[in-house]
């Protein structure tokens, strides 16, 4: 994982080798395949490795949590912004998002650099995950930002890391599938559903937490990482603060993008 800015352990080819991939090289991630096939596990696996390696102020996430179920774990936890569980509470942390890309994009013009890796103090990654995104189909106000993640978000270092069943260009929007060149699928039921994720041989898999890779084109078989939420638990409870969690308003957007520290890179150039 040394040398990558968000190094995703991916899983095992058949060769043996360990596929460690940079999302900040292979853009932003989707992972599909139905119920049992091994999405959550990976996502565990995903999300703890990068905690356990990574300091708060080199990677920050924005968890969506619709199902309910998968990233309670995650709470109180330095590098985690918030964990939410409904488009209501989704919306306004992801406008924070919004507003945060803006700041960036104008320090980047300010620089004159392509990226926020580029600076001297570069401000942390901010890894947007969302489990079953399905079910925003229906919040145009919140699929339109994952949408804009999707087309200015690396070179200001923010990046989409999207769960669902199976990847539908009728219900994610065709320029946002188009973005999401960095995918995973487990297995798929029939042809028709392979196909539209856009892993074929997803249909031809037969065994618990084998996968398909596919980025810059090439797709490859794996067997991902298998991390259990108790072993995960486990592992994240040393880092977790005592106070609670609590929601951002959406006021509180300023306060939350001084954190960032990028709020006074924008005064006013003094005059004259």
């Amino acid at each position: 994982m040394k040398g990558k800015i968000i190094p995703i352990m991916c899983g095992v080819d058949r060769s043996g080798m360990m596929n460690v991939k940079d999302m900040a090289e292979e853009h932003h991630m989707l992972l599909t395949g139905t119920t049992g096939s091994g999405k959550s596990s990976l996502i565990r696996g995903i999300l703890t490795s990068l905690i356990l390696h990574k300091s708060p102020d080199e990677i920050q996430f924005l968890l969506g949590d619709l199902k309910f179920s998968e990233f309670g774990i995650y709470k109180r936890l330095p590098h985690v912004m918030g964990v939410y569980m409904d488009a209501q509470s989704l919306l306004p942390q992801l406008q924070m998002v919004a507003k945060e890309m803006e700041r960036r994009g104008k320090l980047l013009d300010k620089m004159d650099v392509e990226s926020i890796y580029e600076l001297e103090n570069p401000p942390p990654t901010i890894v947007v995950c969302i489990d079953e995104v399905i079910l925003l189909k229906d919040k145009p106000k919140i699929m339109k930002i994952i949408e804009s993640i999707s087309c200015i978000g690396r070179s200001n270092g923010a990046y989409l890391m999207l769960s669902m069943q199976r990847g539908d260009a009728k219900s994610l929007g065709g320029q946002l599938k188009n973005n999401l060149t960095f995918r995973i699928s487990g297995k798929q039921l029939d042809e028709t559903n392979a196909k539209i994720s856009g892993l074929k041989q997803s249909v031809d898999l037969d065994t618990a937490g084998r996968m398909i890779l596919s980025t810059q084109g090439k797709e490859r078989v794996i067997q991902v990482p298998y991390m259990d939420k108790k072993k995960a638990k486990g592992l994240l409870d040393p880092f977790k603060t005592k106070q609670k969690s609590e929601t951002i308003k959406i006021e509180d957007e300023d306060k939350k993008a001084n954190e960032f520290s990028l709020v006074e890179v924008f005064e006013d150039e003094p005059k004259g």
